[in-house]
Formats: C-alpha cells, structure tokens, sequence
C-alpha cells in the first residue's frame, strides 16, 4: 500500500512541512526506516537518532525542530499521531457474500454485506449484523446474535443465545456460551447443574485467542463495552465486567464476581467467586484477589492487598535472614552467659 503524505497529514490533522509530493509504503521504527517509510518520535532526546535515521517522514511534536531532508507531520500527541496513521495502512481483510462450503440454516437472518467463509455453521434463528464478517470454520449457535461490523475470527464459537455486540473482533479459537462449571455432589457423583443462561458482550469489545466465556447459569454473563481481553483469557458463569476493562494473558475470574469499570487485571491475576472490584481498581500480575477491593486501589500478592502494604512486606521479608543471624548470635551470648553463671554458681 503506497498512501501520499497529504492525506496522512489530514487524516491526523497535522501540520504538514516539507515535500508535500512524498509518498510513503509504510511505517517502521526510527533506526529502520527507509526513504519511503513513516516513523515518529516523542520528543527532542530522538533528534540524533532522526539525523542519523534514512526514515523519508516523522510525525514529531508541535516544537519540534526543524530536520533537513526530513518531511514532518507536527501533531498535538506524536504516538497517538503514529497510532492512527498506522490505522491507514491496516489491511482491510473485510469481505462479503456466503462461501459455498458455508452451511446457513433458512430461518438465519443475515444483514447487508455480511460475509460468511469458509465452512462456516450458522444455525436456525441466528441473526448476522450487517457488514459483519464470520471466518472460516466459526460456529454460530441456534439464535445467537452477532452485531453490525463485527468480526468474527477462524474457528470462533458463539453457542446458541449468545449476543455479540457491533465493532466487535473476537480472535481464534474464541469460545463463548460454553456452559459455567456447576456441579453438586450427590449421594455418590457430581451432579451437573444445567446451565440455562446466556452470555451478553456489548459493543467495541476485543476478545483475545482462545478466551473463553461461559454462559450464565441463570442471566446473563455480561461483557461491557470497550472492554479489551487479551488471550487465553477465562471468564466464568454469571460475571459482570464492566466498561473499558482491560485484563492481559491468562486472566481467571470465578463465578459470579463483579468487575467495575475501566478496571486493569495484569497477566495470570486471578478473582474468586462472588467478589467485587470497585471501578479504576489495578490488579498486578500474579495476584489473587480473595475479597471486595474497593475503588481506585492498586492491589497485588497473594492473597491481594494495597500495593504499599504488600512491598513493606516483601521489603521485611528481605530481612529475615539478617535478623535471624543477629537472634542467633544474641542466644549464643545468652547460652554463654548463663554457662558463665552456672560455672560461679558451682564455684562457690
């Protein structure tokens, strides 16, 4: 893809300066662009970098120098600059129409311009967004619902009664709707609890490679909007997440917890069951949380607790073996004492 400088500069509302004829292929780092490649620099600690650099044009900061045979685009916020000028040069891999080895059920709804590829199943009752994309091998359940403009990846399953919401992008091997993990035991085996809810994911929500959702056991599992999962995310039976919530790698949240908005979990953090975390909560990597966090806390550890509790801790934890030699040496000079006491004691 060749995009002319002019029209990056507009689509940022940049100030352009330079050659405004430069086309441009692409973007790459400072130190490996070329001639025809497009990079960006934060502040003025990359001038060198830049002179050195054979990068053909920088998006920069509104102060930023003037560089000779550069062409720059000066923009309020320079990464947030190069953030969306990459969004021009994104691959469209949209497509429509239904691939012969796609099996649609007659009674499935589907919207204008949607595409259905290869060895899709869409079963009875499920409606299609328009312009929504289902790729190869994904499986719609009997009345599920994926929204306008959504993109559904290779071999995603959305089980029946499901909802997805619109500008949606679920990854491969995506599963949501599987059954909650509910047993109770009985006289002498599990008895399985029947899993009759359904799993909601509101609009702009990014669900990572094999996440798994499962579906309420009565409700609904909701997912809020703009909420971001990275992979190999778990989320169990009747959870709430909440807005704009962000949650890396290997995330596990138990049954029926509440997560409020604009929450962050790191990777492999996990939440018990039928525990609340208050908006704007941090959850750093590796924690457990065992117990409601109220709002806006940093929390970390297992179990978790404030951030400035558990590094204090950690920090005492650092200096057990210096105090355990000082007690050890303080009981060898009581021992001594006590030895040197007896031996008068016995003297006389």
């Amino acid at each position: 893809m060749t995009l002319e400088i002019t029209r990056i500069a507009q689509h940022l509302q940049g100030e352009l300066e330079g050659d405004a004829t430069l086309s441009l292929r692409g973007m790459a780092e400072i130190s490996a662009a070329q001639a025809d490649q497009l990079c960006f620099a934060e502040s003025e600690q990359y001038l060198e970098a830049l002179r050195a650099s054979h990068a053909g044009a920088v998006i920069v900061p509104l102060d930023f120098p003037a560089l000779a045979g550069k062409v720059l685009i000066r923009v309020a916020n320079p990464r947030l600059g190069f953030i969306r000028a990459m969004e021009l040069f994104a691959p469209d891999h949209g497509f429509s129409g239904v691939h012969p080895s796609a099996v649609v059920a007659k009674s499935a709804d589907l919207g204008e311009g949607v595409g259905i590829g290869p060895n899709v199943v869409v079963e009875e009752g499920a409606v299609i967004g328009a312009g929504a994309c289902i790729r190869a091998g994904a499986y719609i359940g009997a009345g599920a619902v994926v929204g306008a403009d959504t993109d559904i990846g290779p071999g995603v399953s959305i089980l029946h009664d499901c909802r997805i919401g619109e500008r949606c992008l679920l990854h491969p091997g995506v599963c949501i709707g599987a059954d909650g993990y509910g047993f109770r035991w009985l006289e002498d085996h599990h008895h399985k609890i029947p899993q009759l809810g359904r799993v909601v994911v509101e609009d702009d929500v990014e669900i990572g490679a094999n996440s798994c959702i499962d579906r309420a056991t009565l409700g609904e599992t909701r997912i809020g909007a703009g909420t971001k999962l990275d992979n190999l995310v778990h989320i169990a039976h009747n959870n709430r997440v909440g807005r704009h919530v962000i949650m890396t790698a290997l995330v596990g949240i138990a049954g029926s917890s509440e997560i409020g908005d604009r929450v962050v979990l790191a990777g492999q953090a996990g939440v018990i069951d039928h525990v609340k975390l208050g908006d704007d909560v941090q959850v750093m990597a590796k924690s457990l949380v065992t117990k409601d966090i109220p709002a806006r806390s940093t929390i970390w550890g297992i179990p978790a607790r404030p951030m400035a509790r558990a590094m204090k801790q950690l920090a005492n934890l650092t200096r057990l073996p210096g105090l355990l030699r000082r007690v050890q040496d303080q009981q060898a000079q009581i021992d001594a004492l006590q030895a040197r006491i007896s031996e008068l004691e016995r003297s006389g």
